[in-house]
């Protein structure tokens, strides 16, 4: 067994609204892509880049029912009512299917 000190557990607490703004935010994205043009991901996570927007994680998932197509999550530093957060995803509507925000939520404080 493999142990690393300092190693936390996230939990999400689901519920039907966001936390206010914070300055120190985490946003949570779903999207899906047209699979079948080239660079479609780069061209969707380069919105991101264009915003300075740092992403912390990135997931995907397959879609049961459509095969060869993903459910992408993004995790990205700040809350989707910042300025450049909201120019972010309404620029992904140019390369995405589906978009969902899925929340916002304060960064982890933990231990150090």
């Amino acid at each position: 067994m493999y142990d690393e000190q300092g190693n936390a557990t996230r939990f999400f607490v689901v519920g039907l609204e966001s936390d206010e703004p914070s300055d120190d935010d985490r946003t949570l994205i779903m999207f899906t892509l047209d699979h079948r043009k080239p660079g479609a991901l780069c061209d969707a996570l380069g919105v991101f880049k264009k915003e300075n927007i740092n992403l912390t994680k990135i997931d995907s998932r397959p879609i049961p029912s459509r095969c060869w197509h993903y459910y992408f999550f993004i995790e990205l530093e700040g809350h989707f009512k910042n300025p450049n957060v909201a120019s972010a995803v309404a620029s992904l509507d140019e390369f995405c299917i589906n978009i969902k925000i899925l929340g916002s939520y304060p960064k982890f404080q933990g231990k150090s």
